[in-house]
């Protein structure tokens, strides 16, 4: 073996100890690589038993949600029958909160009866509004074999301070008017 020879296997020597170094980071960087989605996999184990111990998939609750509101969800426009108060002055008295009345014979002045002596009366009549349904609220009653629901106000309306009950939405105005009516007539009877 002569001086070339062995310039030439100690360079052959040194490439392969670069070759073994970068192999070396490789083996490292994909080991990090391996750690980290190892750690992924394990997160999202996590989530799925979450999800499932949790969560209620998505057509279960739009099921919910659609059978106890006779099929009206957030962003729905509706009609609503809504009872507005009227604060008006009591039609006996005058806003006075004395009448007159006799008495056993005599006149005297007495506490309104129809007021209760304030002057004034509260007039309720119905309204039809067009509204936005906002969110609905709805109670579930998890038990062994099924799931129920409790509702009675569970809609909430845009620019309307309570729940409003779903007998009183409607999916169009003219269905709205007919249950007016229907209110109208009960109360003649």
């Amino acid at each position: 073996m002569d001086l070339n020879d062995v310039k030439k296997l100690l360079a052959e020597i040194n490439d392969a100890k670069k070759d073994l170094e970068g192999l070396r980071e490789k083996i490292r960087d994909a080991k990090c690589e391996k750690a980290n989605i190892e750690q992924e996999i394990e997160n999202l184990k996590e989530s799925v038993k979450w999800i499932n111990k949790y969560d209620m998939p998505r057509s279960y609750v739009e099921s919910f949600v659609r059978d106890a509101t006779k099929n009206f969800a957030p962003g729905d426009k509706v009609w609503v029958l809504m009872l507005k108060n009227q604060n008006k002055e009591c039609p006996d008295c005058k806003g006075d909160e004395i009448v007159d009345a006799v008495i056993n014979g005599s006149n005297v002045r007495i506490k309104c009866p129809t007021c209760n002596g304030f002057g004034r009366i509260i007039e309720s009549n119905y309204v039809i509004e067009e509204k936005t349904v906002k969110e609905v609220d709805l109670t579930l009653c998890f038990e062994s074999d099924r799931v129920n629901y409790w509702s009675t106000n569970c809609i909430t309306l845009a620019g309307c301070d309570s729940k409003v009950p779903v007998d009183n939405i409607f999916a169009d105005r003219e269905e709205a008017i007919s249950r007016m009516r229907e209110i109208g007539e009960a109360k003649k009877e």
